[in-house]
C-alpha cells in the first residue's frame, strides 16, 4: 500500500471515530417491578411521564430495565426474596409498614400531592384537628397520609371502591376525602360526581415515591441509578416530565 493510500485510510479511520459521539449502553440488565398508574405510568412501563423517567434512567446509568407489571402485594414480596431487582414507586413512608426486610431507596423521582376534598358549598378543613370534626370517606385503595393514620378519635367510613366514596361524599354520607387529583379524577369519572372541590394550592400532604431496591441488589448497580435520579432532578429533567401535581423541588442527594 501506498503511502498516499494510507494517509487516506488514517483520514477515513479519524473522521469515522469524531463523527460518531461516545454511547453508553446498557451493558446491565435489571428486573424493575412496576404498578401501573392511570395518568402516570402506563400499562406497558413505557408510556406516561414516569415511563419516560424509567426510560431516561435507564440511558443515563447504562442499565436496561426488564420491566415486568404487577400489583403493589405482589411487588412487595417479590422486593423481599433473595433475587436482585427494584421496584417503582413506593411511597417513602410507607416503606416500614409494608416491608419487613431492611429496604434501600432511591432518591424521589416523583412526589404525590395530596388534598382534602369536601362537597360543594362546605368549608375545606386546615388542619388535622378540624378533620377530625367529619367522617372521612375511604376506599380499599385509600393510603392516608401519616397524619391521619392512627387517630383514634378520627371518624372513618369505608366503602368498596373509590367511585363509591366519592358518591357517599356527594351525597353528604361523609364529609371528606383525601387523596390525589389523578386518582379523585378518575373516580369522578367512573361515578358521575361534580359537586366536590378542592384547593389545588393548599396540598394536605406530600408523599415522596422512590424507585426501593431488594436487600442481595450489586450496590454498584444502585449507586449508578441513584446518580442517574440526582442528576435529572439537579438538571430539571424530573420537574420538566412530570405533571405539576407530581413535580416538587428538593435537594437531591
Amino acid at each position: 500500500m501506498t503511502c498516499g493510500k494510507l494517509m487516506l485510510v488514517a483520514a477515513i479511520l479519524v473522521t469515522s471515530f469524531i463523527a460518531k459521539p461516545q454511547i453508553v449502553t446498557a451493558d446491565d440488565r435489571l428486573l424493575l417491578y412496576y404498578l401501573h398508574l392511570p395518568g402516570l405510568l402506563g400499562p406497558d412501563g413505557k408510556s406516561g411521564p414516569v415511563g419516560k423517567i424509567l426510560a431516561e434512567i435507564s440511558a443515563r446509568s447504562g442499565i436496561r430495565f426488564q420491566l415486568r407489571r404487577t400489583i403493589l402485594n405482589r411487588m412487595v414480596r417479590e422486593l423481599q426474596k433473595n433475587v436482585p431487582a427494584a421496584g417503582v414507586p413506593q411511597l417513602g413512608a410507607m416503606i416500614p409498614v409494608r416491608f419487613e426486610k431492611d429496604i434501600r431507596l432511591s432518591p424521589p423521582i416523583v412526589f404525590r400531592f395530596d388534598y382534602a376534598f369536601v362537597r360543594t358549598g362546605t368549608r375545606i378543613p386546615n388542619n388535622v384537628e378540624e378533620m377530625k370534626k367529619m367522617v372521612l370517606v375511604v376506599s380499599p385503595m385509600t393510603t392516608l397520609p401519616p397524619p391521619l393514620r392512627g387517630l383514634a378519635d378520627l371518624t372513618v367510613l369505608k366503602t368498596h371502591s373509590d367511585a363509591s366514596a366519592l358518591t357517599l361524599l356527594s351525597t353528604g354520607r361523609a364529609d371528606l376525602w383525601v387523596n390525589d387529583e389523578t386518582t379523585t379524577q378518575t373516580a369522578q369519572n367512573a361515578s358521575g360526581v361534580t359537586n366536590i372541590k378542592h384547593d389545588p394550592n393548599k396540598p394536605f400532604h406530600i408523599w415522596p415515591a422512590h424507585m426501593v431496591y431488594s436487600p442481595v441488589l450489586d450496590g454498584t448497580l444502585i449507586d449508578r441509578i441513584d446518580k442517574a435520579i440526582n442528576a435529572m432532578a439537579a438538571d430539571g429533567t424530573l420537574k420538566k416530565l412530570l405533571p405539576r401535581n407530581y413535580a416538587e423541588n428538593y435537594s437531591p442527594g
